[in-house]
């Protein structure tokens, strides 16, 4: 059966990645073909002995990366991705919302638009912000505290590399 993934993080010495699987959250993969961090792709899974080896890897998209402000927002959320989606967890919603990125007309130019789409990345996760939505008008400051808030929950929070991403202009 043919799948579709987001490659979420890395590791070429150890022929891993993790992807963020459309039925099965973030998977760690085993794989004999290099593959693009952020690449989108479809291939075969197989499972043999608790590990999943990726066969047949195809790279459908790329996120279009000309915009250094729209590569660090991203790769911020391919951070979050692996650090708060659950390992085998089927996040079909997840994937798709991440998936948006990838579409060529995409409207997360702005800071406050990335923003917004972190806020509804965190809601999918589970992580409400009632407090924000409950008053019904909120600034971008406001966002940014709730967003600064879900990350320092995180118990490895200081192994993040992109949290300086919230408090760019």
């Amino acid at each position: 059966m043919i799948q579709y993934g987001i490659v979420i993080r890395n590791n070429v010495l150890q022929k891993k990645v993790w992807l963020l699987d459309s039925f099965s959250g973030t998977v760690p993969i085993f794989f004999k073909k290099n593959v693009c961090l952020g690449g989108l792709l479809t291939y075969h899974l197989e499972h043999n002995n608790n590990r999943y080896v990726m066969h047949k890897p195809e790279l459908i998209a790329l996120p279009n990366i000309e915009d250094e402000n729209f590569l660090l927002f991203f790769h911020h959320v391919l951070e979050l991705c692996f650090h708060f989606v659950p390992t085998g967890s089927c996040a079909p919603e997840i994937f798709n919302l991440v998936k948006l990125l990838y579409s060529c007309d995409s409207n997360f130019t702005t800071r406050y638009a990335q923003h917004i789409f972190l806020c509804k990345l965190f809601t999918l996760l589970g992580l409400i912000p009632e407090q924000l939505f409950v008053q019904k008008k909120y600034n971008e400051q406001q966002v940014t505290t709730w967003l600064k808030r879900c990350i320092a929950q995180h118990p490895l929070v200081h192994e993040f590399k992109t949290t300086h991403f919230l408090d760019m202009q």
